[in-house]
């Protein structure tokens, strides 16, 4: 029964050049690439939503609610027309050789959106450069927010405008 694991160490300690041999070629190769590669920054801004009137009290769901607003932040956040105002600004733009549709459709992929649960939400936003990675991310955050609290304040005002017409009538 010992036989084997003796016959198993002998061959190792015979071969111990090649074993050796195969570490420091993996650690030179493991060093050029980790060199030669460029450096990936990732910067995330995490969102908290908080409603004054919650949607779970009104649907019985939070489920269902959470889905349907991580749903309707990621529409928000990579619509077309948010994303061209990042590739409109030169200090932001991580795209700045191709053209606009071309650098929106890339940015609009490189961009990840989270639900993690309980209305919080990320933003992830990867680039070579940190500043611009940085930049990019809260540029997101905000244009969310500001697209978020246009269209509340839009509902709101719909709201009350039909309220009123019923009083009126």
């Amino acid at each position: 029964c010992l036989q084997p694991v003796v016959d198993l160490a002998g061959r190792t300690v015979r071969y111990w050049w090649l074993i050796g041999g195969f570490a420091v070629v993996g650690g030179v190769l493991a060093l050029v690439f980790g060199v030669a590669r460029a450096p990936r920054y990732e910067s995330s801004a995490v969102l908290n939503y908080h409603e004054h009137i919650q949607s779970s009290i009104l649907s019985n769901s939070e489920d269902t609610v959470q889905r349907n607003l991580g749903d309707r932040f990621r529409e928000l956040l990579l619509a077309r027309v948010q994303l061209a105002k990042i590739i409109a600004d030169p200090k932001l733009d991580p795209f700045p050789k191709l053209a606009p549709e071309l650098a929106v459709d890339k940015l609009r992929q490189a961009v990840k959106f989270q639900s993690l649960g309980g209305n919080n939400f990320r933003i992830t936003f990867s680039d070579s450069n940190a500043d611009r990675a940085m930049g990019v991310t809260a540029q997101l955050a905000e244009l969310l927010r500001a697209k978020d609290k246009e269209l509340r304040t839009s509902t709101a005002q719909s709201t009350v405008n039909f309220v009123m017409k019923q009083k009126e009538e």
